[in-house]
């Protein structure tokens, strides 16, 4: 837990870059943040690394992505 004296000492041009979420239907996962939640689809990637697959999302006017796996 951060003490209130350290939160208040945080740089405020500190931010996050993304958060990640995990899916269990990418698919619907994209259609709920993007209907429902008004996201921009941004990217889906392969990423042969993981073989795996995941999608990034956003807002518009925000550098912060949503990305979900």
């Amino acid at each position: 837990m951060v003490k209130a004296e350290s939160a208040a000492m945080m740089d405020p041009g500190i931010k996050f870059g993304y958060t990640g979420l995990r899916v269990r239907d990418l698919d619907k996962a994209i259609e709920f943040f993007t209907n429902v939640m008004g996201m921009r689809f941004r990217a889906r990637v392969e990423a042969d690394w993981n073989e795996g697959v995941f999608a990034n999302l956003g807002f518009d006017g925000d550098d912060h992505y949503l990305e979900l796996n």
